[in-house]
């Protein structure tokens, strides 16, 4: 009985903490698309263009439900805070059906590098080492 207690605490103060840094994200920017820790929040391929302003893109496509996102995520999440090289962005593919459909998304996790419209690499899969091979390959 207690640890559910803790652990819905938790999640409480996680949620707590997104909502939070979703409101700041959308304020520092200036604009309608939230940023965390150099991760932006997409919502659509409107916003997908506006982010990557011709950076190298790494683009993440995950679901909530999806456990090897969960596994995944904090690598991205640390990756994207270490480098000011790229635009780092995380598209939901429940919320983004257009985007899914324009980068032919079958499964998640995928991660899509591109540099001014093309596409450099695909990774499908949570694959860490590869995915930090990239990142230092494409947007260094």
């Amino acid at each position: 009985r207690s640890s559910a207690f803790v652990f819905e605490a938790l999640f409480n103060m996680q949620r707590a903490v997104f909502a939070a840094r979703h409101t700041l994200g959308r304020r520092a920017l200036g604009t309608s698309l939230p940023r965390f820790g150099g991760i932006v929040a997409v919502e659509g391929l409107a916003d997908m263009d506006k982010a990557k302003a011709g950076k190298t893109s790494v683009s993440y496509f995950t679901a909530s439900w999806c456990p090897p996102c969960k596994v995944i995520s904090p690598v991205f999440t640390e990756l994207a805070a270490s480098n000011d090289n790229a635009a780092f962005l995380k598209i939901d593919v429940d919320s983004n059906e257009e985007a899914c459909a324009k980068y032919e998304i079958r499964s998640v996790p995928t991660f899509v590098f591109e540099k001014d419209g093309e596409t450099l690499a695909r990774l499908q899969g949570a694959d860490q080492a590869r995915l930090e091979a990239l990142v230092k390959q494409h947007c260094k």
